[in-house]
């Protein structure tokens, strides 16, 4: 809907734009300007915000392919070690999309403050459970320092219980960092269910 609006607000200030006179003042042209150069830059951004509410790769490659993408994303800035499956059968939607954001804020996280030189991405099935693991060599942290509770790990603490899964951060200073996010396989219905 958003979209929608947004194109017609597009369409009509290109009209505005069009038939103008020519002896419009400078200030109102530039108005028209910004008015038309903001509109297009909203666009934009709603597209991107709908590409992460529901990362295209995800949808379309499922979960191993969308991982292994995220990863050569990331390797511009520090190589990736991957250790995935050819496929995950069994896994629903919304757990993917938890496990993929998972990812992708542990990757976020290393860019940030890590300073490491090599990260390893694992993904697996144990028995009834899907489990990730981020492992990165940069330079840890304390748990004292709060960041083993920020809003990064909060999130994905969050994601995880939303299907009675755990995540477990292990860290120290000098000794890297390890999120290991551990979702069971049938719990996408008990979420639906909730």
């Amino acid at each position: 809907q958003m979209g929608a609006w947004l194109t017609a607000a597009n369409m009509d200030a290109q009209h505005l734009k069009r038939t103008a006179p020519p002896e419009m003042d400078a200030d109102t042209q530039a108005r028209l300007d910004r008015l038309t150069d903001s509109i297009a830059r909203t666009i934009k951004l709603g597209r991107r915000l709908v590409d992460e509410l529901h990362p295209p790769l995800l949808e379309g490659l499922g979960l191993v392919d969308a991982l292994r993408v995220l990863a050569q994303d990331f390797e511009l800035d520090v190589p990736v070690r991957l250790e995935l499956p050819d496929q995950v059968s069994g896994l629903g939607k919304s757990q993917s999309l938890a496990l993929y954001r998972i990812a992708q804020e542990s990757f976020t996280n290393v860019r940030k403050y890590a300073r490491a030189e090599q990260v390893k991405l694992r993904l697996w099935v144990d028995q009834d459970d899907i489990c990730l693991v981020i492992e990165d060599d940069g330079v840890g942290f304390e748990a004292q320092e709060g960041r083993s509770s920020g809003h990064g790990i909060a999130g994905m603490r969050h994601r995880t219980q939303m299907f009675n899964g755990q995540l477990q951060v292990w860290s120290a200073k000098g000794q890297g960092t390890r999120i290991e996010a551990r979702i069971p396989m049938a719990a996408e219905q008990q979420a639906l269910a909730a």
